[in-house]
């Protein structure tokens, strides 16, 4: 089963349209995502498979492009803290 991922309770999300900023509580740590980063939180808790289509498909950028992207953005994420595999 491919791993999916939710936002920890502790996060605090703002949507400003062309970003999205995150707010840890735990920390009061503060991350903006740009537009790319934008659609790959939007999407992630339905898997990378779906975060990574729709960054291809709105970024006009091959599948493994927007794989290594996603992969490398959604690493820093639960690196932070910001994301934490469901379970």
């Amino acid at each position: 089963m491919a791993k999916q991922w939710v936002r920890p309770d502790t996060v605090m999300v703002s949507d400003l349209g062309d970003e999205v900023v995150l707010l840890d509580t735990a920390t009061r740590a503060m991350h903006t995502l740009n537009r790319t980063g934008r659609v790959v939180w939007m999407s992630i808790e339905d898997g990378i498979d779906a975060a990574v289509d729709r960054v291809a498909a709105q970024f006009a950028v091959d599948a493994d492009t927007a794989r290594r992207d996603v992969v490398e953005l959604v690493d820093g994420l639960v690196a932070s803290g910001l994301l934490v595999e469901r379970g």
